[in-house]
């Protein structure tokens, strides 16, 4: 029985070490083109300095996105609500947004958020910080089953306890069969 511990614990650590180690990378299949375009750009909670709200207002205000949608119901400032202001004083109008108030994390965010919608989306972008951008992806692949998925990067560095954060998220989700990656 010790032995069979051990091994799932050698294992499990190995699988977290692979996803620690792909924190931070996208695969090219997420890559926004900059002559691409997608019906929905989605920011998830997770935004106190609105830089992922802006970014999609930009995608937005270049002809990049036709909606916004705004998910989560976050904490310390960056819930969907005050994060839709940021969005509309950045010129973006209110039949272009779309605000999920409920969700607490990256699951719920598309999950939550996709149902608000009127209909699913052909392309759907998120809109993240790197180090959330791979499990973000995989996460709108998995919920948005069809949809050409793209991730757009909102540039950070990231601190080795980002990457461990990230690298146990996504090896939860992937446990949880929320995310499939190979």
């Amino acid at each position: 029985m010790l032995g069979a511990l051990a091994a799932a614990a050698l294992l499990a650590a190995a699988a977290l070490g692979r996803d620690v180690a792909a924190v931070g990378r996208l695969p090219e299949r997420f890559v926004l083109g900059p002559d691409e375009d997608v019906e929905v750009a989605l920011v998830p909670s997770g935004d106190p300095g609105g830089q992922r709200t802006l970014a999609a207002a930009a995608l937005y205000q270049r002809g990049q996105a036709g909606h916004i949608l705004i998910s989560g119901a976050g904490y310390g400032g960056d819930s969907a609500e005050l994060l839709a202001d940021v969005a509309r004083s950045a010129g973006i109008p209110e039949a272009a947004l779309t605000v999920e108030p409920e969700a607490t994390n990256t699951w719920e965010n598309l999950r939550l958020g996709l149902q608000r919608l009127a209909r699913p989306p052909r392309s759907l972008a998120v809109v993240t910080h790197r180090a959330h951008a791979l499990r973000a992806g995989l996460v709108a692949e998995h919920l948005a089953p069809g949809a050409r998925i793209r991730v757009v990067v909102v540039p950070e560095e990231i601190p080795m306890w980002g990457r461990l954060r990230e690298g146990l998220a996504l090896l939860v989700y992937r446990l949880r069969g929320r995310v499939a990656w190979d």
